[in-house]
């Protein structure tokens, strides 16, 4: 036993000697040749700062941080700055860049990623898109944790985009954590698809989790005929009953959404078809505890849209679960709350309290464009604004505190679970 203890000592001790701390810009002018110069477990360390290059972890398990790591200091974000607004190539101008299969040992921690013009990815025989103005993590992971992403965009006249903060798409049994961030200003525009004015998530058979962070103020706008998806976030479950995708204890407000077809101003969810019999298992997709607040949409969905297939629709168990959340504030043509399309969505314990919506009264309103399709919501335990059929959901005013938006003395809403919890 001795000797094995003893072991253990010499390999955790040859891992501290050989792990390194790398000092930008006192060892390397650059933080992409501090990450060039680094080894797995060495850390990457930059002082404060104006940074103006497009970063690739290229796939090493290094942690590349302020100083605020050192003391704490929230100030230190703001004063880091990666600016990507001068790509040496413009079809690759991502300022952050996780694409060699990295994982959550990757860490990007304490920055102001600005400037980024996102990266241009050609599917041989689907299409061309733009992806990840601010950062790009594709078939990969990574652990994002905060930073300021403000102020990149996506636009083009040609192509697809997706994600003018973020694009996350999590590779298979990989682990993507974005926390603590603050999301905002983001915009993407394009004459095809734009998706995810602030993030577009993707998550297959990995883990996502997206918690604690503000996402504000983004903007999602459709230039042409196709379909605008998701002003705050997009996030594509792609298959509910095998992968765990968790959004929580985010403050998701004041993004916008427009065009021919604005569908999601907060939140936007697509689910494909998917025929496994996973769906009949629980879904392992949760949105709960958020605060989704003023998010506007020119059409569908100011709180939440949900889109599905019909084979979706018909799952035994409900995807995704919705609770905890309070959702109010939020306009949009149909469904100032949520609009619901093919999908099978279990609403509890949430204040949905909208302004009323500009073609129909609805709160929760279901169906597509022409009325048809519509999907299914399974509701317990909610406080709408309107009577909605539910074990245990009640129709009034909430009596939020107009700056907190948390229920006051006096509230039906106290005492029965409702709402989102202080974030």
């Amino acid at each position: 036993m001795k000797k094995k203890i003893i072991f253990f000592i010499f390999l955790l001790m040859t891992f501290v000697i050989h792990s390194q701390i790398i000092h930008i810009p006192s060892d390397y002018p650059s933080i992409q040749q501090g990450i060039d110069a680094s080894s797995n477990g060495d850390t990457v360390l930059v002082a404060e700062g104006t940074y103006y290059e497009n970063i690739n972890f290229k796939g090493k398990a290094i942690t590349v941080a302020s100083l605020l790591i050192t003391d704490g200091y929230v100030s230190h974000v703001s004063k880091t700055i990666i600016d990507g607004s001068q790509a040496v190539h413009p079809d690759t101008a991502s300022v952050v860049l996780f694409i060699s299969g990295e994982d959550s040992t990757s860490v990007l921690n304490g920055f102001k990623i600005t400037g980024g013009k996102g990266s241009k990815l050609v599917m041989e025989g689907v299409e061309t898109f733009f992806l990840g103005g601010g950062i790009l993590i594709d078939f990969s992971g990574g652990k994002i944790i905060n930073n300021e992403i403000v102020a990149n965009s996506l636009s083009s006249a040609e192509y697809s985009v997706f994600g003018a903060g973020i694009l996350g798409n999590v590779g298979e049994n990989l682990n993507l954590i974005i926390r603590n961030n603050q999301v905002s200003n983001n915009v993407a525009s394009s004459e095809k698809h734009p998706v995810g004015g602030g993030m577009e998530l993707e998550c297959r058979a990995g883990y996502l989790l997206c918690e604690n962070n503000v996402i504000s103020k983004n903007v999602c706008t459709g230039l042409g005929s196709y379909a605008a998806l998701g002003g705050g976030i997009s996030a594509f479950s792609i298959s509910p009953w095998k992968a765990d995708f968790i959004i929580r204890n985010n403050r998701i407000f004041e993004n916008e959404i427009s065009g021919i077809y604005a569908v999601g101003a907060g939140i936007y969810n697509y689910t494909p078809y998917d025929n496994s019999f996973f769906m009949d298992a629980v879904s392992k997709y949760q949105i709960y505890n958020n605060l989704i607040t003023g998010n506007i949409s020119e059409h569908y969905g100011g709180g939440i849209a949900l889109w599905g297939e019909l084979q979706y629709a018909n799952a035994v168990n409900p995807a995704p679960l919705i609770y905890n959340n309070t959702i109010t504030g939020n306009k949009a043509q149909y469904g100032g709350g949520l609009f619901n399309h093919n999908a099978k969505p279990l609403l509890f314990n949430n204040i949905i309290w909208n302004e009323s919506t500009l073609a129909t009264d609805e709160e929760l309103y279901n169906g597509n464009y022409s009325g048809t399709h519509k999907g299914t919501y399974i509701t317990q335990n909610n406080l709408i604004r309107e009577a909605y059929m539910g074990v245990g959901n009640i129709y009034s005013d909430p009596l939020l505190d107009s700056e907190t938006l948390m229920p006051t003395e006096g509230s039906p809403a106290v005492g029965r679970g409702m709402g989102f919890h202080s974030l």
